[in-house]
Formats: structure tokens, sequence, C-alpha cells
């Protein structure tokens, strides 16, 4: 009964709501024991102790199993709830970790090359992709923000965000050859749908050679947005961090995210 509550708090709050119950339970009891006595004395005939007893612990019984069940379903959903909560910030904490540690990794190395050979040029894209990036960390406190206020997160342009996060992973990482057509809005744009996109992405520039495809439309009534990229002769080592994140984003906004490794090409298939 108690495999759905997952912390000691939890379980000894329902302990206590049982304890509740069952002193409810016995004050109850007690007070129609003593209307049973009152009845005999005043009507001079005593009615039938047994059936009296029968009756009303048939009913005290009914009444506890119907509210202890009807708490714990209540209880459970709540602390079902409560653990997706955290299971989405742990998940949320890790894709900031990720995305974070890439930029400044990469932001290092910029570094070092302005250092060796200091331009305008360089030190204007340096400027832009920290500019960038602190644009997304005002949205991310902003949601985290409106997560605790439980407040709805304002809806904003899919096609305007995948060019502006182009021109930032080109900063970040290098130019690409970059072949962009939607033919509709597809999906509606939020922080989690802004994190998948954005693992998707620089994985596709990240692994690249040259060329990124990026494709989205409807398919036998589904809406999808297909990602594929060339493979580079010298690829980069990683643990993966970035697809599995996505692939934890993509289930809690309830879609299907399917990947596939060819000889010649990676594929992301988000629907």
């Amino acid at each position: 009964m108690f495999e759905g509550f997952h912390s000691r708090e939890s379980r000894r709050l329902f302990l206590y709501f049982l304890v509740v119950l069952l002193l409810t339970l016995a004050i109850l009891f007690t007070a129609l024991t003593f209307r049973y006595a009152l009845e005999g004395r005043l009507t001079l005939s005593s009615p039938s102790l047994k059936n009296w007893a029968i009756y009303l612990l048939l009913w005290e019984g009914v009444l506890a199993v119907s509210v202890s069940y009807a708490f714990y379903r209540l209880f459970a959903a709540y602390e079902r709830y409560r653990t997706e909560q955290e299971e989405f910030l742990r998940l949320l904490l890790a894709a900031l970790s990720h995305k974070f540690g890439n930029f400044l990794s990469a932001q290092k190395v910029n570094l070092e090359i302005l250092k060796e050979s200091p331009s305008p040029e360089a030190l204007a894209r340096l400027q832009e992709a920290c500019l960038a990036m602190e644009k997304d960390l005002e949205g991310v406190l902003g949601f985290i923000k409106r997560s605790l206020e439980g407040a709805s997160a304002p809806q904003g342009n899919l096609l305007s965000y995948l060019e502006d996060l182009i021109k930032r992973l080109e900063l970040q990482i290098g130019p690409r050859k970059v072949h962009f057509k939607l033919k509709e809005p597809l999906f509606s744009l939020s922080p989690e749908l802004e994190f998948l996109l954005f693992f998707l992405l620089e994985n596709a520039f990240r692994h690249s050679r040259e060329r990124v495809w990026i494709r989205g439309g409807r398919l036998q009534g589904r809406k999808y947005l297909l990602i594929v990229n060339d493979l580079s002769p010298h690829p980069v080592k990683g643990a993966g961090l970035g697809l599995y994140l996505s692939q934890r984003l993509a289930q809690h906004l309830g879609l299907e995210l399917k990947t596939r490794l060819t000889k010649d090409r990676f594929l992301a298939l988000l629907y």
C-alpha cells in the first residue's frame, strides 16, 4: 500500500491520517454506544445489543475503508506529481549544466585563439556569443520563476527561435551550410522545447562536416521536425549526454524522438 509513497515524510503523513481516522471512529462508536444505552432507558425496552453492534461496526467499516481509499488515491496522485516535478527539476539542472558547460568550453577556446591573434572580428563574435548566452540565462530564470508561481509561459515563435539558434551555434561552433525549410509553425514553443531543439541542433553542428538540413511539416496527419547532418571525418567524442537529455525532454513533452546513424548521415526525427 505504501509503495507509491517515495519519501519518509509522505508515509508519516499517511500514518498520521490513519491514526486520526481511527480516533474519529472510536469517538463515533463511543457516542453511539451512549445513545444505545440512553434509548434503552427512555423506551424501557433494551434493543438487541448484538444487532446494534453489528450494524454499527458494518457502517463504521464502510466509512473507514471509503475515506481511507479516497485519501490514499488523492495522496498517491499528489506524490506522483511531486516526484514528476522533482524529476523534471533534476532534468532541467542537467540540461543547464550541459548547455552552459559547452558554451564555456567553446569560449575558452575562442579566448585562447584571440590571445594568439587578436582581431576585432573575433572579439565581436565573442561578445555576441556572451550576449546570446546572457539572454538564454534570463529566459531560464524567467521559466523557473513562472514554474514556481504557477504562471503560464508566453508562447514564442518557433521559426524565429530556430533562425536565432542557428546564428548562435555558428558563432559558437562555426559556420555550416544550413538547408532550412518549415511548412508550418509546427509545435508550440516552450522552454522545454527550446532546450530540446538546442541539444539536437548543437549535436548536428558539432558533428557535421559542413551541412545541416532542417525540415518540418506534416506526415500522415502528424507534425514532425527532421534534423539531418553529414558526418565530420574527425568526429568529436562525447558522452552522449545531449541526446540523452533530448530523449528525456521529448518524453516530458509527450513527443517521440527517433535517431539514426548511417554511413554518412545522422538523423533526428521529432514528432
